[in-house]
């Protein structure tokens, strides 16, 4: 699916704007029919895109809105890269040592020849490293994954 998303007026992208486009693109793409077939969304937590569900809700009666699901999975996430000391030190290694070197471009020469290596591995594509992040859903891992790909 590939919609081209234009933000509100004046960059806003309040309740009624979220819903909109949930409402007339993503929805239909997956229960064209209106068959009951998208039968849960999952919602972060920020108020305008809370108000979003409640707006979809109204045009979907069947539809249930599940919000914070995914802070959930992030706090499950997080304590996975910090409390189980096998990834811990993992994960160490890999911000405080893989990632200032190799991810950055703060050694510059370093860097490009990892690059270089990249690219050639990956048919003329560089996929460099992903800056580690707590915040970010499974951030140390897709970050870890990535290190694998290279």
């Amino acid at each position: 699916m590939c919609c081209n998303f234009q933000q509100a007026a004046g960059g806003v992208k309040n309740g009624e704007y979220i819903a909109q486009l949930f409402i007339d693109n993503i929805l239909p793409s997956l229960d064209p029919h209106r068959q009951g077939v998208v039968d849960a969304i999952f919602f972060d937590g920020a108020s305008n895109v809370q108000l979003a569900g409640e707006m979809i809700k109204v045009q979907y009666p069947r539809m249930t809105v599940l919000k914070g699901a995914e802070h959930v999975m992030n706090l499950f996430f997080m304590d996975c890269a910090t409390k189980i000391p096998f990834i811990a030190a993992l994960v160490r290694m890999y911000c405080k040592s893989l990632y200032p070197f190799m991810g950055s471009g703060g050694r510059h020469k370093v860097y490009s020849i990892f690059m270089e290596h990249s690219r050639s591995w990956n048919g003329g594509h560089a996929i460099g490293f992903t800056k580690a992040c707590g915040l970010r859903f499974a951030g140390f891992f897709i970050a870890l994954l990535r290190l694998l790909c290279n």
